[in-house]
């Protein structure tokens, strides 16, 4: 067997806690002592332990690899893994092990979702005409700005053609100021507004 090996176990033999299981340094490492009796308050302490998973505001003193705690600071199930207490999700395996033989763990999937929640948002979405020739910025009406982000980006159309939306900034979350372009008298236009991040928006042109 390889060493530390701390199941629960029965050996018809004495085991052997130094090369076995090894040792951690703690007291339980000479607990009983050798020729010695398990004491009744100890055991009753054992067992209070193993129920409530050494729930305590101050970190458990007696531990291995795998030892759990419920942290009644914060109300959340830890683990031992290394020489930390970190929380269970940091551990727990979700899909199939990379070509290491690694799991992506719960904690490491959920940043990556929320990563990726944190830039969804709905879009908005609003249309109009132009009554004066030269103009270039249209403000965006009042109810629909709490949906504006730093990374939000303009797509507009006018009179039916979607305009280059580089040639569109978002002033202050209230003003979208055109470049190379300008609305006249009688022209229409729709704006979408939706959050595309600087990483996916690709502003170089692109020859075909």
């Amino acid at each position: 067997m390889a060493a530390p090996d701390n199941r629960l176990r029965f050996s018809s033999t004495k085991i052997d806690f130094v090369t076995d299981v090894g040792l951690s340094g703690q007291d339980h490492d000479n607990y009983p002592p050798p020729q010695g009796q398990a004491r009744f308050d100890h055991m009753r302490m054992l067992m209070i332990a193993v129920l409530s998973q050494q729930s305590s505001f101050d970190e458990p003193t007696e531990y291995r690899q795998g030892t759990p705690w419920f942290d009644l600071n914060s109300q959340t199930l830890k683990i031992r893994k290394g020489s930390e207490w970190v929380k269970f999700s940091e551990t727990i395996p979700v899909g199939v092990p990379d070509g290491s033989g690694l799991y992506t763990t719960l904690e490491e999937w959920y940043d990556a979702v929320n990563a990726a929640l944190t830039g969804v948002a709905q879009e908005v979405v609003f249309s109009g005409s132009s009554t004066a020739d030269g103009i270039q910025s249209i403000e965006i009406p009042l109810s629909l700005r709490p949906f504006i982000y730093d990374d939000t980006r303009c797509f507009i159309h006018k009179n039916g053609l979607m305009q280059d939306p580089r040639n569109h900034t978002i002033l202050g979350g209230t003003t979208i100021k055109m470049s190379n372009y300008q609305l006249d008298i009688g022209d229409v236009f729709t704006v979408v507004l939706k959050r595309v991040p600087s990483n996916s928006f690709y502003t170089p042109s692109v020859n075909v």
